[in-house]
């Protein structure tokens, strides 16, 4: 099976998804995984666009303050598990 017939055959390999919709006519995915902090929820979307161009968006339903630094070598200030998530998601895709 291949991701746009089944998006979490793809991504269970990477990320624990709780619930995935796909609007294909607008070339969509939305998924939804554990969030950050204690039993929240993140939204995680894909737009694929013209010429191979996918867009990822990770947008917490709960909000954390950020950390007032960074501990990975070229990181700016946010979520490191939000950027991690995409990161997974971008290797999948």
């Amino acid at each position: 099976q291949d991701l746009v017939s089944d998006p979490t055959q793809g991504f269970a390999a990477t990320s624990n998804i709780k619930d995935a919709e796909i609007s294909p006519k607008e070339h969509y995915i939305h998924l939804t995984v554990p969030g950050t902090a204690p039993g929240s929820l993140d939204d995680i979307e894909l737009l694929f666009g013209d010429g191979g161009i996918v867009n990822l968006r990770c947008e917490a339903r709960v909000s954390l303050p950020p950390p007032p630094f960074c501990v990975k070598k070229n990181c700016i200030n946010g979520s490191m598990d939000q950027r991690t998530r995409l990161e997974q998601v971008a290797h999948v895709i």
